[in-house]
């Protein structure tokens, strides 16, 4: 999860992702101000684990493969 401000963070925001499926981690994600950051951040990075930006691993996998790079993140 990727806040640009930490001030903006909770540890039940913390919990909800720790705890929650896929599915609840993407709707959390769709609302999320930083959503381009975060899976640019991501990408940049080769994360290789959780939902970021909105997508999962495979889904991170499938944007690099197709040429999507770090100009289309956000």
């Amino acid at each position: 999860m990727f806040y640009s401000d930490a001030d903006s963070r909770t540890d039940d925001d913390v919990d909800v992702f720790l705890l929650a499926g896929e599915d609840l981690a993407k709707a959390i994600c769709a609302g999320c101000p930083v959503r381009g950051d975060c899976l640019r951040w991501a990408l940049e990075h080769g994360e290789r684990w959780g939902i970021w930006g909105g997508l999962n691993p495979r889904e991170r996998r499938h944007l690099r493969r197709r040429g999507y790079g770090l100009a289309r993140a956000s």
